[in-house]
């Protein structure tokens, strides 16, 4: 593989808490919500490809000896744009689906956004 190819992937996972609002409705996220994301970007040189989903769950228990993860949204995001040392260009499209999982609740919320961007990134200190 030529050196200037590079393939990110990326996994996580963690708790949610507080919730979302659309004009007068409020959902809050269900009592132990998590989520995972995965993530992957492909960059040559400096051109970048990227595409993630993030799936958010409820535990649901059904008096089994361990809960079941129901999910309830999946957030989707694909970008793509250019970096050249500390500013980066790029698109993002981000879109959200509800889930429905085995009869049980999911988000009422749907939507997405694109957004045009220029980044500029600055660190200092020590670096590892």
């Amino acid at each position: 593989m030529p050196s200037w190819l590079i393939f990110l992937f990326a996994i996580e996972g963690g708790l949610l808490s507080g919730g979302v609002q659309q004009g007068d409705e409020i959902f809050e996220h269900p009592e132990y919500a998590s989520y995972v994301t995965m993530e992957a970007e492909m960059r040559a040189g400096p051109v970048f490809v990227g595409s993630s989903i993030e799936t958010q769950q409820r535990a649901v228990d059904h008096g089994a000896a361990y809960p079941e993860f129901a999910p309830y949204r999946a957030l989707y995001t694909f970008n793509a744009g250019l970096r050249f040392s500390v500013f980066e260009i790029g698109w993002e499209h981000m879109c959200d689906h509800p889930v429905e999982s085995n009869g049980h609740e999911s988000s009422p919320f749907a939507g997405g956004h694109d957004r045009l961007y220029a980044r500029v990134e600055v660190t200092t200190g020590a670096s590892d």
